[in-house]
């Protein structure tokens, strides 16, 4: 198998960080390009048009503010990269943009920020491999 196009799905973790470093090293190896991506989730619909707008600004705002480290990472490195932000279910858009980037494996860590996630054991990650249409590659 030879890989192409890595999918990092980042939250700004620990384990974030250690998918990134891992990420890098296999990138450099493979001369694959690595899509930088993190996601936020819904929003309310409950909000107007012009709530709405600001909201998705604001939200956007804080993702790239979320990936500017990792984003150096890749840079100085010299490997090719590019940053997605994206919003939805976490699990359905990582597994959406997986499939929609074409990319030949997904690296993700095994848990993220939320108290919440911890209890659950990376539930979040559980379903993208359960989902995923390409291997995953789960980071502790």
């Amino acid at each position: 198998m030879h890989v192409k196009k890595i999918l990092l799905p980042l939250d700004g973790s620990d384990h974030s960080m250690h998918a990134a470093k891992y990420t890098a090293e296999l990138a450099k190896l493979t001369d694959a390009e690595v899509v930088l991506a993190h996601c936020f989730g819904g929003i309310p619909k409950l909000l107007g048009e012009d709530g709405l707008h600001e909201l998705i600004g604001e939200l956007t705002k804080e993702s790239n503010e979320i990936l500017e480290p990792f984003v150096w990472l890749f840079h100085d490195k010299g490997i090719k990269y590019r940053k997605r932000v994206v919003r939805g279910r976490i699990a359905d858009a990582v597994v959406t943009l997986a499939e929609e980037e074409n990319v030949d494996l997904i690296v993700i860590g095994s848990r993220g920020l939320s108290n919440v996630e911890r209890i659950l054991l990376g539930s979040v990650t559980t379903r993208v491999v359960q989902m995923a249409h390409c291997p995953v590659l789960v980071m502790r």
